[in-house]
C-alpha cells in the first residue's frame, strides 16, 4: 500500500513508544524506512522493544523520559536534537483507568492528565519550537479517542485529556485551518424549523466532508443484511427457537441457548410391536438418538435409527420389546 521507504530520511519522536500501541506503529513505521526515538518511563521494555525493531533493520534510540516531568522532556529533546534532528512527534503516552467518577481523587485525576494531556502539551513545545527556530517543518501527530466525539462513561479523566489534545492540535494548526476545519467536522444536535436533528455519520475525508443526519421521530427501516435500520433484541424463546432473522441475539442469550441441551424422551415397548416412531418436535435431523433398559442394568440397546421426518425418530427393532422394556432419549 506504501512505498517501503516512504519515511526514509525522517526520524520520528514516540512518546510511550515501548509497549501497546507505541511499539505496534514504531514497528511500523520503521517498515517505511523512519528511524526512531522511543521514550518511555521503563528502560527494560523500551530495550527490549528497541532489539527487536533493530533486528528488523529499523535504526532506534531509546531514551527513559517521564513526559509528566517537563524538564525531561525539553532535556530528552534538546539531547535528541544535538545528535539528529526531529521530524515528527506522536504523542501516544497516555495514563487512563476505568471508575466511577464521584469516587476519583484530585492526584488520580492529576494523574491522567498530567501523562496524557500535559505530556504532550511539553513535547509539542520542546520540539515545535525548534522547528520554528530552525525554519524546518515538522508533523505532530495526536493519539485521540472517540471519547473526545462521544464522551465515554467511567473515564471521565482521560476523555477530558484526549479531547484537550484534539483542541490543541487543532489550535496550533493555524496555517491550515482551512483544511483543518474540512478535515475535522464537529456537528452538534441542534434543531431546525422546529425539527430535531442527530448527526448520524461523519465522512472525514478532505474536501468531501458530507454529513448524513437522522431525524428524530421519523420512520426507520428495519436492519437487514444489505441496509442499516433498527433491529430489536430476540428473546430467549426467540433465540432458542432459532427462525427469526430479523432480531439480533445477545452474547448472554447465545450462551444460555448454547448451554440448553434440547432433550425429548419416551418409554417404548408393548409386546408385540417392532417399531415405534418417538417425536421430537426440533424440527431438525440433526439428532442423536440412544437407546436403553428402562430397568435392571440399564444397558445401551442396539436397534435401527432412521429420521423420516425432522420432528420424527423411528427406530426398529428385531424383536418386540416387552411392555415399557426402554427408554429413548432424543438429544439435537
Amino acid at each position: 500500500m506504501f512505498l517501503p521507504d516512504l519515511l526514509a530520511g525522517q526520524r520520528l519522536l514516540i512518546t510511550g513508544g515501548g509497549s501497546g500501541l507505541g511499539a505496534a506503529m514504531a514497528e511500523r513505521l520503521g517498515q517505511l524506512g523512519a528511524s526512531l526515538l522511543l521514550c518511555g518511563r521503563r528502560a527494560e521494555v523500551l530495550q527490549a522493544t528497541a532489539d527487536r525493531l533493530r533486528a528488523l533493520g529499523t535504526t532506534v534510540d531509546t531514551a527513559v523520559c517521564d513526559v509528566r516531568d517537563a524538564n525531561a522532556v525539553e532535556a530528552l529533546v534538546e539531547t535528541a536534537w544535538q545528535q539528529a534532528p526531529i521530524d515528527g512527534l506522536i504523542n501516544n503516552a497516555a495514563a487512563t483507568f476505568i471508575a466511577q467518577t464521584e469516587t476519583l481523587s484530585a492526584r488520580a485525576v492529576d494523574a491522567i492528565l498530567a501523562t496524557t494531556l500535559h505530556g504532550a502539551m511539553y513535547a509539542t513545545l520542546a520540539v515545535g519550537k525548534r522547528w520554528i527556530a530552525s525554519g524546518r517543518p515538522g508533523t505532530v501527530l495526536s493519539i485521540l479517542s472517540t471519547s473526545t466525539i462521544t464522551g465515554r462513561a467511567y473515564t471521565v479523566p482521560s476523555a477530558m485529556a484526549k479531547s484537550g489534545l484534539l483542541a490543541m492540535t487543532r489550535s496550533l494548526d493555524a496555517s491550515t485551518s482551512d483544511e483543518l476545519e474540512q478535515a475535522i467536522t464537529t456537528v452538534e444536535e441542534g434543531t431546525s424549523a422546529g425539527t430535531s436533528w442527530r448527526q448520524s455519520v461523519v465522512n472525514f475525508v478532505l474536501d468531501t466532508g458530507n454529513a448524513t443526519w437522522l431525524q428524530f421521530g421519523s420512520s426507520i427501516g428495519a436492519a437487514s443484511e444489505t441496509s442499516s435500520g433498527i433491529a430489536e433484541i430476540a428473546t430467549q424463546a426467540e433465540t432458542d427457537g432459532g427462525t427469526d432473522d430479523l432480531r439480533f441475539v445477545t452474547p448472554l442469550k447465545l450462551n444460555t441457548w448454547a448451554n440448553k441441551t434440547r432433550r425429548a424422551q419416551a418409554t417404548i415397548g408393548d409386546g408385540s410391536s417392532t417399531q415405534f416412531d418417538v417425536n421430537h418436535n426440533f424440527a431438525t435431523r440433526d439428532v442423536v438418538v440412544q437407546v436403553y433398559q428402562a430397568s435392571g442394568s440399564y444397558e445401551q440397546v442396539t436397534c435401527d435409527v432412521s429420521l423420516p421426518t425432522t420432528n420424527t425418530a423411528r427406530l426398529n427393532f428385531a424383536a418386540a420389546p416387552a411392555s415399557n422394556a426402554y427408554r429413548v432419549v432424543v438429544m439435537g
